[in-house]
């Protein structure tokens, strides 16, 4: 009880120091993250004009993920959104913007010929300098499967690292599946229902496939 009480006058206090507005950060957030349909992430985005708040969403997520080795940049992006700065008001954004959409546009070509199909889920291992979290859904879409999984090998702790999507027609839930599954191969792994990661030893990535392939259509979670 005293516990709820503390979160709730923290949440107040919060409220009192940010501004409204600030909730379109929130609301680009939930879209990028595919945490849109949520309860809450619901009531955000109905606020704003979509196609506005989806232009500006993947404005910013293309920024940010095309600085992840610039700190000095991301630093001056979360700069600019502490004063209300939008996405695209940011200062050398719009080149930054363009250079990653080439950078994935080159990527396409090379994500569909190279994506492994089995019975219910689809999978590709790349070197390329995009990251897994993005051509996964690029593994999804173009495979038709239930399920997508883009993967990069680290070789300093000899495991495969994935990022794993499911399509609407995906019934079970990825997270828990992924928890349970990893657990049993001294991996780790587990996230949403829709959208999760894992951390795969080198040497059972083969069984993780296949375990996984076989139980995508049981039953849900």
């Amino acid at each position: 009880m005293l516990k709820n009480v503390h979160q709730s006058k923290s949440i107040t206090y919060v409220r009192k120091k940010l501004s409204s507005k600030f909730s379109f950060y929130a609301s680009a957030a939930a879209l990028t993250d595919y945490m849109e349909s949520k309860p809450m992430a619901s009531i955000l985005v109905s606020k704003y004009d979509r196609t506005f708040l989806m232009l500006e969403s993947c404005f910013l997520s293309y920024m940010i993920s095309s600085s992840q080795k610039n700190i000095d940049f991301l630093k001056y992006i979360s700069r600019s959104i502490s004063v209300f700065k939008l996405p695209h008001e940011i200062k050398n954004g719009f080149y930054l913007v363009k250079q990653f959409s080439d950078k994935i546009s080159n990527a396409l070509n090379v994500i569909e010929s190279q994506i492994i199909k089995l019975n219910n889920i689809a999978y590709l291992q790349h070197d390329l300098e995009l990251a897994s979290s993005m051509i996964v859904n690029f593994v999804l879409g173009l495979s038709g499967k239930q399920v997508g999984i883009a993967f990069k090998l680290k070789k300093n702790i000899n495991s495969y690292v994935l990022s794993i999507r499911g399509s609407k027609d995906c019934s079970i839930h990825l997270g828990k599946l992924v928890n349970d599954l990893t657990a049993d191969l001294n991996g780790s792994g587990g996230g949403h229902d829709k959208a999760c990661g894992a951390v795969v030893p080198q040497d059972k990535l083969e069984i993780f496939l296949n375990r996984f392939d076989k139980l995508v259509n049981d039953k849900p979670f």
